[in-house]
């Protein structure tokens, strides 16, 4: 994940107590699955353009659900990820499809005030004050 990574300044993106939170969080959903839903959760350590391709099938349908996040690292990493295993699936004769979803807001992207692929408000004043009138589904 992009999280682990250092800046391009040399500090980690990711701090000890975040990356214990992460940990432990991650644990605690695994334990639930398993527990509630008598299912697993799999988790990896590399990037995900690293194990993806192991869990394809020639088979089936694949479908790649991700969430979508407007800043420049998830933005870059997003593109090269989707470039990546389009180009991996199509060598392979893969069937792959992606569905994205919007989770940056509470707010509906088509209801913003803005279009976030052109503008994103720089703090949390300027996207209140963009947002005050627009409507939560």
């Amino acid at each position: 994940m992009q999280e682990w990574n250092q800046t391009e300044w040399g500090t980690t993106r990711c701090g000890s107590f975040r990356a214990k939170f992460v940990i432990e969080s991650v644990e605690a959903l695994r334990e639930r699955y398993q527990n509630i839903l008598g299912s697993q959760l799999l988790v990896f350590s590399e990037f995900p353009h690293e194990f993806i391709p192991s869990l394809l099938s020639k088979e089936r349908d694949n479908i790649i659900v991700n969430l979508f996040d407007h800043n420049s690292v998830d933005m870059k990493y997003n593109e090269f990820f989707k470039n990546y295993l389009t180009e991996f699936c199509n060598s392979n004769q893969i069937s792959l499809s992606f569905k994205t979803f919007w989770i940056s807001t509470i707010y509906h992207i088509d209801d913003l005030d803005f279009n976030p692929n052109e503008w994103v408000p720089k703090n949390k004043a300027l996207f209140l004050d963009k947002t005050s009138q627009t409507k939560v589904r």
